[in-house]
């Protein structure tokens, strides 16, 4: 019945209906309310005072100003990126230079090129050098007027300047002049001890009698005043200072004497025997008083760079003195100011290059003829070797003969190890190359594998591996200081090689076959041969000539025994050019150390000649 009555009527059920609904909302609405409510976060409680942070602030900042010097600054890494990135523009092509358009941005700034003509700065450079005062072009816009502040000085020259007293160059001037003087005097007084005894004792005689009459003077003396006293003191302290230097001067020993007069010495004994002699003027003004073995000072670091090279067009110039034929050339290294050949006449010569083209010194140590030279690092000593069986240890500069090495057969090839500077490596008709001491003399290793004589002697790998060869027609690869064979090439189609030469850029090495072909091998890894690079056209059969490369690696220049000389393309190993370089056989060629199209050429004929 009860549920009847909630049937009422159809429009209040629909009434009643909706405000069920409503209720059964709001009931729920109402529970989500408490249950958000209930939900609400636990509040944090600051326990903390407050402080005021405002002093704190400046003390930082102020710390960030105290011992900047001693912090460390970081940089950022991502802005070198950024300065590294290429320019705007067209595109790169093959003739695109990298050094010259390198990237000129950096952290300070901006490189910017300019144009300074080469003659003027290095006459501006000089002039500062030797004067210590030079012009300064960037402020030749600003001081057109007042031309002292145009002028870049060191302080005392730049206060000389200013208040109008001596230049420079002439108080140098007076300064050379008053030594020159003083340096003409200690001369003439110097009593050597080979000197004519009678010339002193008559020297003596005139001593004595000035003595006896500055004695009667003595008395008369006395009755001078006080102020000529002091002038006597005066000069009697000079004179004391010049007895003194000239003690000094005879303190000198004999063998110091010789020293400082060695350079205008002519010629260089050894056991009673001249072995050297020096045929230019040294007190020449050329020299400016030094000794002819320095390099001018007009030469400079930047000038002896390497560039591409290019192949000579004529010849320039021909040295002539020797009587027989010419074995070895070898430039001075770095500068190659100076050729030295070795000749069959038992000498060898040292002959200019930019100046004066002339002889230099000769050298006559050997009493046969000499079969290969070579210089050590810096110039300043070489090594030759002779068919009167020594090798002969040299003084460049002096003629001097600093040691004689013996050797039971005759030596044929030499080689210097530039980080082991107190030994060297010969090989010769013993079958044996020998690692003998500069000091002793001793032998302190044999390489004794060859069946024949030896060859060359070749160093590779930064002067870690040695390439022999001999006229077994093997290779031997040897480990530096290891008498043992490292690589050993041999084959049956394989000619005997007289001439190696290792390729500028240190990955393979040139051998002179006696077929008349160039052959390339590896001078890493593995050694192995390139059957593909070969290099013909010359005639050298019977003959060891000698081959070489330019200094960036483009050309290979050989001899021929026609007299020929020929120029190979290393990359397309095509014939690039070829002259008639002499009468005779070619025997020996080689490129300048820095000369773009320079090199030297030697003959049988007894010609060196130079070609650009």
């Amino acid at each position: 019945m009860d549920l009847l009555k909630e049937y009422d009527d159809s429009e209040d059920g629909e009434g009643d209906g909706t405000e069920v609904a409503e209720g059964m909302q709001s009931n729920q609405g109402e529970e989500q309310k408490g249950q958000m409510v209930s939900a609400t976060p636990v509040s944090l409680i600051n326990c903390a005072p407050d402080v005021d942070t405002y002093d704190l602030e400046i003390k930082n900042y102020k710390e960030k100003f105290k011992n900047i010097e001693k912090k460390i600054m970081f940089d950022d890494p991502t802005f070198l990126s950024v300065l590294n990135k290429p320019q705007q523009g067209p595109s790169i092509n093959e003739n695109y230079n990298f050094l010259k358009n390198a990237s000129k941005n950096h952290y300070n700034g901006c490189i910017e090129s300019t144009y300074v003509n080469k003659n003027m700065f290095d006459y501006q450079y000089n002039q500062f050098n030797l004067t210590g005062v030079t012009e300064n072009p960037a402020l030749k816009s600003c001081y057109k007027k007042n031309y002292q502040n145009y002028i870049v000085a060191r302080s005392r020259d730049y206060e000389l300047l200013n208040d109008g007293q001596p230049s420079y160059d002439q108080r140098c001037k007076k300064k050379r002049f008053k030594s020159e003087r003083q340096d003409d005097d200690a001369l003439e007084r110097y009593k050597s001890p080979w000197e004519d005894k009678s010339s002193l004792y008559s020297k003596q005689g005139e001593k004595t009698e000035k003595g006896e009459t500055l004695e009667n003077d003595g008395v008369k003396a006395d009755s001078q005043t006080n102020n000529e006293q002091t002038n006597n003191e005066k000069g009697g302290s000079k004179k004391a200072a010049r007895k003194n230097a000239i003690m000094k001067l005879e303190a000198c020993t004999l063998d110091e004497a010789i020293k400082k007069n060695v350079v205008n010495e002519k010629s260089t004994l050894y056991n009673d025997k001249v072995v050297s002699t020096l045929h230019i003027d040294e007190e020449s003004n050329d020299y400016y008083h030094k000794s002819w073995f320095e390099l001018p000072a007009e030469y400079k670091e930047r000038d002896f760079m390497i560039e591409e090279n290019f192949p000579p067009k004529k010849e320039i110039h021909t040295y002539k003195g020797h009587k027989m034929g010419v074995q070895k050339i070898r430039f001075f290294p770095k500068y190659g100011n100076y050729i030295l050949s070795a000749s069959l006449d038992h000498t060898l010569k040292l002959w200019g290059v930019y100046k004066s083209k002339s002889c230099v010194r000769t050298y006559k140590g050997h009493f046969k003829g000499v079969k290969d030279v070579l210089f050590d690092n810096d110039g300043a000593n070489f090594l030759s070797c002779s068919y009167d069986n020594n090798v002969i240890y040299w003084d460049t500069e002096y003629g001097k003969i600093k040691g004689v090495y013996n050797q039971k057969k005759t030596p044929y090839c030499l080689c210097l190890n530039h980080d082991d500077p107190n030994t060297f490596l010969v090989g010769g008709a013993n079958n044996k190359i020998c690692h003998i001491d500069f000091r002793t003399g001793n032998i302190e290793l044999e390489y004794n594998e060859h069946l024949q004589a030896i060859n060359t002697i070749t160093l590779c790998e930064n002067n870690k591996k040695l390439i022999s060869t001999s006229d077994d027609k093997k290779i031997f690869i040897w480990e530096y200081g290891l008498p043992v064979v490292v690589k050993y090439i041999s084959d049956a189609s394989m000619f005997s090689i007289t001439a190696v030469s290792v390729h500028p850029s240190n990955n393979f090495f040139l051998c002179q076959s006696m077929n008349n072909v160039i052959t390339v091998y590896e001078s890493t890894g593995k050694f192995r041969l390139f059957s593909k690079k070969t290099f013909k056209g010359h005639h050298n059969i019977g003959y060891a000539i000698n081959v070489s490369c330019s200094n960036d690696g483009k050309y290979v220049i050989s001899g021929d025994s026609n007299g020929g000389l020929f120029i190979w393309n290393w990359k397309k190993m095509s014939n690039f050019k070829n002259m008639k370089a002499h009468q005779n056989v070619c025997i020996d060629c080689a490129w300048h150390p820095f000369k773009t199209s320079m090199l030297a050429t030697a003959s049988w004929d007894s010609t060196v000649k130079l070609w650009e």
